[in-house]
């Protein structure tokens, strides 16, 4: 029979490696999963971007015309 003394360092060791091991996934996993999100927020950043620049082309092109302060009535499509 083990002494209280004699298994508390082995609790002490098995509760460390299984709480680091609990909290760190596996590299592979971690970084496909993290190059993943890069790439789907980099897309959507490009859209906004390309949206943004669109936007600012119209809004100069209104400008030069005169046009920035009309109202315009939108065509529906029956």
């Amino acid at each position: 029979m083990e002494s209280d003394l004699e298994s508390l360092p082995d609790q002490d060791m098995s509760s460390h490696s299984s709480s680091s091991r609990a909290s760190t996934p596996t590299q592979p996993e971690n970084f496909y999963s993290t190059c993943q999100k890069k790439k789907l927020i980099e897309l959507e950043l490009k859209t906004y971007t390309d949206s943004i620049d669109h936007t600012q082309i119209l809004i100069k092109n209104l400008e030069r015309q005169g046009l920035q302060n009309h109202q315009f009535i939108p065509t529906t499509a029956k």
